[in-house]
């Protein structure tokens, strides 16, 4: 006889029910019936942990996005990377969160509800792109105001072209298209922030 699940197995057995199902068959196909029915619980059950389809959509892209900065975070915080390195590294990453799986980026890019959609504002233009905001004016910190939209422009860019390559380009051409991205965008970063200027030193006060 098999041992019942714990509250927190129970929870994980939902959530990675509904991930399965929702890079089978796609985010807009799937029904809470149908999660119930693959982790074998009642509908009551799914209740106690989640209020909606969509909640657990949030939960996963909030936990994809978390591993996502946790690989960025030594390339973001170590000041004597050069940012261009640095550049080169988050749009690596955020190309990573769409082109390893496709199935993801169809379901993250499918519409939601407002609450998704929020919230993937918030995780790509607050958390990622505030990081790299953060790490950029500390560089060069008498560009804030300008640099704020670029970043902004440059995550739209990022994520928009990522859910692209993963639906249409071919693996092999993959690292290439992501190449041309840094390219585009880290040309634009200097031709607006002029990042061809030394930064600030702060540990004289002086200019570098």
């Amino acid at each position: 006889m098999r041992e019942p699940l714990s509250k927190l197995a129970r929870r994980e057995a939902i959530y990675q029910a509904a991930i399965s199902l929702f890079e089978t068959k796609g985010y807009e196909n799937v029904t809470i019936q149908d999660v119930v029915a693959k982790c074998n619980v009642a509908r009551g059950t799914f209740y106690l942990h989640f209020d909606s389809l969509e909640t657990l959509l949030i939960t996963w892209f909030d936990d994809v996005t978390e591993q996502t900065w946790a690989r960025m975070r030594p390339y973001l915080e170590d000041l004597s990377i050069p940012f261009e390195t640095c550049t080169r590294q988050v749009i690596h990453e955020v190309f990573a969160l769409f082109t390893e799986n496709p199935s993801m980026s169809k379901a993250f890019y499918c519409g939601g509800g407002e609450t998704f959609m929020r919230r993937r504002h918030e995780a790509m233009f607050g958390k990622l792109g505030g990081k790299l905001l953060e790490a950029l004016t500390i560089r060069h910190p008498d560009n804030h105001r300008r640099m704020t939209w670029t970043v902004a422009m440059l995550i739209s860019l990022v994520s928009d072209m990522s859910n692209y390559a993963s639906q249409n380009i071919a693996a092999s051409d993959l690292q290439l298209l992501e190449d041309e991205v840094a390219n585009f965008a880290i040309a634009g970063l200097k031709a607006n922030l002029a990042f061809d200027q030394p930064p600030l030193d702060h540990h004289s006060g002086i200019d570098g």
